[in-house]
C-alpha cells in the first residue's frame, strides 16, 4: 500500500480554546488497496514558539490492517489563524490546511 484516506467532519461549534485542549478520538483509515485499519489515539494539540500549529496523535491500530500496531500521527500547520482566534480578531477559524506524517508500527 502507498497511500491512505481519511475523512473527518466536525459539527457543532468548538471554541478556539477546545482545539488546544487534549482528547481521545477513534477513526478508520482506508487504504488504496481497499483495506481498512481502526485506530483510536490520544490528541495534543500544541502553539510551537507561536507561529507554529502542531497535532500530535498516539495510540494503537484496535482493528483491520495492521491491528495491535502502534500509531503516530504528526500534523503541523501555520498558526497565524487560531492565534488570530484566540486573541478575537478576525472571524473565527474556518479551516486549518496542515502537513501530514504517519507512522504505523
Amino acid at each position: 500500500m502507498t497511500s491512505g484516506t481519511r475523512t473527518a467532519t466536525v459539527t457543532g461549534q468548538l471554541s478556539c480554546q477546545a482545539l488546544l485542549a487534549p482528547t481521545t478520538v477513534a477513526f478508520t483509515i482506508t487504504w488504496n488497496t481497499g483495506q481498512t485499519s481502526t485506530v483510536r489515539a490520544n490528541v495534543q494539540s500544541s502553539l510551537v514558539e507561536g507561529t507554529t500549529f502542531v497535532v500530535l496523535l498516539t495510540g494503537t491500530v484496535t482493528g483491520g490492517l495492521f491491528n495491535g500496531s502502534t500509531f503516530t500521527q504528526a500534523n503541523t500547520g501555520a498558526a497565524g489563524g487560531i492565534r488570530d482566534c484566540l486573541s478575537g480578531s478576525g472571524d473565527g477559524l474556518p479551516g486549518i490546511y496542515t502537513t501530514t506524517l504517519l507512522r504505523i508500527g
